[in-house]
C-alpha cells in the first residue's frame, strides 16, 4: 500500500536533528534574551525524551526485522515448509552494513563467550563479504575458521520490502566441515612426493680424485641420507653412479622445506680426500594425478637445478616452483667435451637451414651482441645466410655498432621483428642467445612462429625458459655467452679464424660481465680471452667501447651518493626520472657502488613508462639472482635484474627491502 507507515522507514537522525535545533534555538533565546534558568528542567525532561524516543524506536525497528526473519521459510525433505527460528543448523542475517541483525541458537552456541559474537560476525562481513558485494559477486561460499573448528559459510542476498526503495539483508548459515577438512588434509599430507637427487659434481670429482675416493664418498652420502631421514617415513634409493630416487610423503617433505634441505650443506662438508666439493641438485614433485607425474616433473625440476648452477633443491606442485639452496658460486668444468659435441650439432642443425636467424635480448649488452656475431661468423663459415633481429642501439653497444655500420659486409646483417617475422619460413633456424626467458627476447612472436629454435646461454634458469629446442646448451659455469661460442668456434673448423671486429665484440662481452676479468673467471675464460686476442682484438679499442663521456659520468656519482645502506652490507639506489637512458646508468652504478669497501650487494631503481627496473650486483656472498626472483627477476648470483610493472618506485623498493629481508631469514 502507498501510505503503508513502517517503523523500519522512521529517520531517526532527521527527528534528533530537528529536536536538538529546536532545543537549542529555545536554550540560546532564554540565555540571551532573559537570562532565566528555570526551564532547564523542561529542557532535560525533553532530551530525556528524545533518548527514550530512540530507545523505543530501535526496539520496534529491531522487532520489525526480526518479524521479517521469523517470517521466512524453507523447505523440508518432506516438502514442507518450515519457520527460519526452527532452523537447524547455525544461522544469521546482517544487513548491507554487516550490522548483525538476528541470529539464532544454534550460531550462539558455537561460542563460549556470546560477547564475542558481534565482534565475530563484523570480521566475517570485513574479511570475507565486503569486497565480494563491491564486486557485485552474489557467490558467499567460502570456509571459515570459528572457535577452533572450521566451518562452510553459505550465504543468500535477501531484498527489502517492495515499499522500500533500496536495501537487502544478507543471511548467512554455517556448516561444520571439521572432520571432513582434517580427513582432507591427512589425505594431501599422505600423499607421495617423488624426488630425484644427482651428485652434480660426480664427473669432476671422477676424473680429480679417482674411483676410491668416489666409492668413500659413496659411504659417506649414505650416511648423511640416513640421518636425514631418520625417523621419518620416506625412502632413498640409488639408481645409476649419480642418481638417486626418493619418496616421501608430502608431510615430510614439509619439514625438508622448512629445514630449507640442510642436506645441501651436508653433502659439501664431505672430505674424504676429495679435491671437488661435493654438490647436489635435488628436483622433488608433488601433487601430480599420479606418481608417474610427479616423477616426470622431479626429473624436470632436477634438470632445472642444473641448469640453474647445480647445489640447490627445487620442489614443483602445481607448476610452481620452489628454490632452495643455491648460494654456491658455479664451478668450472674441466672438460671441453661438452663444447664439441654443440659444435658439431649447431653445424649440423645450420646445414640443414635454408636461413638463420639469430636473436639476445631486449636491451642488447655487448655479451649479447658478441655471442650474436659469432653464430653470424658460424654460419657464414658453413654459407648459410643469417641475420641479427636488433630493434634499437642503447648506449651499452652504441660506439661499436657504429663502428660495425662502416663495414659494408654487415649492412643487410641486423634487421628489426617486422623484417624478421616476414622472412622466416619453415626451414629456418632460430638460435637464441643470451637469455632463457621468451618474452625477454627482441621477438618473442618469432619463437611462435620457428619449427627449429637452438638455445646458448650461461644465466641461471628459472621456470620460465625456452622448451622444445633442437639445442640447448645452458652452461652456467660460463663466464658469458660470448666464451661459450668462442668455444663452438673454435671446434667449428680447424685453425679458424674470425674478423678483429667480431673477436673485439666477443672480448668486450667477456669484459663486461667478468666485470674485467674479476667475476665468475676461469681457466676457460682466459682461454677464450687469449684465442680472441691471437684473432686481432686491440684491447684499447675494446675499452673505449666502455668509456663513458662527462654527463653519464656525473649521473652515475649522482645516482651512487643517494645509496642508502641496508643491512650493514647493502645499498639500495633510486635513479632520479631526469637522468636520460636510466637503465643504462643504473646499471653502471651499481657495477661502481661495488668498488665501495664493506657494501657486497647494490641495488639501483629507475622507472621507466610505468615499469620500475632494479639492476643489482654481487661481490658473492650474496645471492641477488634469488633475491629478485622473488620479484619477478632473475640472472645470475653476481648480477641480476628485475621489471616491477604498474607500481611506484617507493613501492618497489619497499618489495625490494622485503625480499633481502626473506632472503636474510
Amino acid at each position: 500500500m502507498k501510505g503503508k507507515f513502517s517503523i523500519r522507514k522512521v529517520n531517526m537522525a532527521l527527528i534528533n536533528f530537528v529536536i536538538a535545533a529546536a532545543f537549542i534555538a529555545n536554550s540560546i533565546y532564554i540565555s540571551a534574551v532573559q537570562k532565566i534558568y528555570t526551564n532547564v528542567l523542561v529542557y532535560i525532561l525533553l532530551l530525556v525524551a528524545v533518548i527514550l524516543l530512540n530507545i523505543v524506536i530501535a526496539i520496534l525497528k529491531r522487532k520489525a526485522i526480526v518479524k521479517i526473519v521469523s517470517g521466512i521459510s524453507f523447505h523440508m525433505k518432506e516438502g514442507k515448509e518450515g519457520s527460519i527460528r526452527d532452523f537447524h543448523l547455525p544461522l544469521l542475517f546482517i544487513n548491507e552494513s554487516g550490522e548483525l541483525i538476528w541470529h539464532n541458537k544454534h550460531f550462539a552456541n558455537i561460542f563460549e563467550k556470546k560477547k564475542l559474537i558481534r565482534k565475530t560476525v563484523n570480521e566475517l562481513f570485513l574479511l570475507k563479504i565486503k569486497s565480494k558485494l563491491i564486486e557485485n559477486d552474489t557467490n558467499l561460499v567460502s570456509e571459515v575458521y570459528l572457535e577452533g573448528r572450521t566451518y562452510q559459510m553459505l550465504g543468500n542476498i535477501i531484498k527489502a520490502e517492495k515499499e522500500e526503495k533500496r536495501g537487502f539483508y544478507i543471511m548467512l548459515y554455517f556448516i561444520d566441515i571439521t572432520e571432513m577438512v582434517k580427513l582432507r588434509q591427512k589425505y594431501e599430507d599422505e600423499k607421495l612426493a617423488v624426488g630425484i637427487i644427482v651428485i652434480d659434481s660426480y664427473e669432476e670429482i671422477y676424473r680429480s680424485s679417482g674411483e676410491a675416493v668416489v666409492n668413500e664418498i659413496f659411504v659417506e652420502l649414505n650416511r648423511i641420507f640416513d640421518e636425514w631421514l631418520k625417523g621419518k617415513g620416506a625412502i632413498i634409493r640409488r639408481l645409476i653412479r649419480d642418481r638417486y630416487v626418493l619418496l616421501a610423503e608430502n608431510h615430510e617433505l614439509k619439514e625438508f622445506e622448512k629445514n630449507k634441505f640442510v642436506i645441501l650443506d651436508k653433502a659439501k662438508n664431505i672430505n674424504v680426500g676429495n679435491k671437488i666439493p661435493v654438490s647436489l641438485s635435488i628436483g622433488i614433485a608433488k601433487d601430480g594425478e599420479t606418481i608417474e607425474e610427479n616423477y616426470k616433473n622431479a626429473e624436470m625440476a632436477v634438470e632445472l637445478a642444473l641448469g640453474r648452477g647445480g647445489d640447490q633443491a627445487i620442489v614443483r606442485s602445481n607448476n610452481k616452483d620452489t628454490y632452495y639452496g643455491g648460494s654456491n658460486i658455479e664451478m668450472e668444468r674441466r672438460t671441453k667435451v661438452r663444447a664439441r659435441v654443440i659444435s658439431n650439432l649447431l653445424k649440423e642443425e645450420i646445414d640443414k637451414s635454408s636461413r638463420v636467424i639469430i636473436m639476445g635480448h631486449n636491451n642488447c649488452d655487448m655479451d649479447s651482441l658478441g655471442a650474436s656475431l659469432a653464430l653470424y661468423r658460424a654460419c657464414c663459415l658453413r654459407s648459410v645466410k643469417a641475420n641479427i633481429v636488433l630493434n634499437s642501439v642503447n648506449q651499452s653497444i652504441a660506439a661499436i655498432m657504429e663502428k660495425l655500420s662502416t663495414m659494408e659486409e654487415y649492412e643487410e646483417v641486423f634487421i628489426n621483428s617486422s623484417y624478421a617475422l616476414n622472412i622466416i619460413d619453415d626451414n629456418t633456424l632460430v638460435i637464441v642467445v643470451d637469455t632463457y626467458n621468451k618474452e625477454l627476447t627482441e621477438c618473442p612472436k618469432l619463437l611462435d612462429y620457428a619449427s627449429r629454435i637452438a638455445l646458448i646461454d650461461h644465466h641461471r634458469r628459472g621456470s620460465d625458459f625456452i622448451k622444445n629446442t633442437v639445442i640447448d646448451y645452458a652452461e652456467t659455469y660460463a663466464s658469458s655467452t660470448s666464451e661459450l661460442l668462442v668455444e663452438i668456434l673454435m671446434y667449428f673448423e680447424p685453425n679458424v679464424t674470425i674478423p678483429p671486429i667480431e673477436a673485439e665484440a666477443l672480448y668486450a662481452g667477456i669484459l663486461v660481465d667478468t666485470k674485467n676479468f674479476t667475476f665468475k673467471t676461469g681457466t676457460r675464460t682466459f682461454e677464450a680471452a687469449s684465442f680472441l686476442r691471437a684473432q686481432g682484438v686491440d684491447t684499447i679499442s675494446v675499452k673505449q667501447y666502455f668509456q663513458p663521456d662527462i654527463q653519464t659520468f656525473i649521473q652515475v656519482c649522482d645516482v651512487a651518493t643517494s645509496a642508502e645502506i641496508v643491512y650493514g652490507n647493502m645499498s639500495i639506489a633510486v635513479c632520479g626520472s631526469d637522468i636520460k637512458n636510466p637503465k643504462f646508468i643504473s646499471a653502471l652504478a651499481a657495477d661502481q657502488m661495488l668498488n665501495v669497501a664493506g657494501i657486497d650487494a647494490t641495488f639501483v631503481l629507475c622507472e621507466i613508462g610505468g615499469v620500475v627496473y632494479i639492476s643489482a650486483r654481487s661481490l658473492g656472498a650474496i645471492n641477488v639472482q634469488v633475491i629478485l626472483e622473488k620479484l619477478g627477476g632473475g640472472g645470475h648470483l653476481t648480477a641480476a635484474g628485475a621489471a616491477i610493472k604498474d607500481v611506484s618506485i617507493q613501492y618497489a623498493k619497499k618489495s625490494l627491502i622485503e625480499a633481502i629481508e626473506s632472503y636474510i631469514n
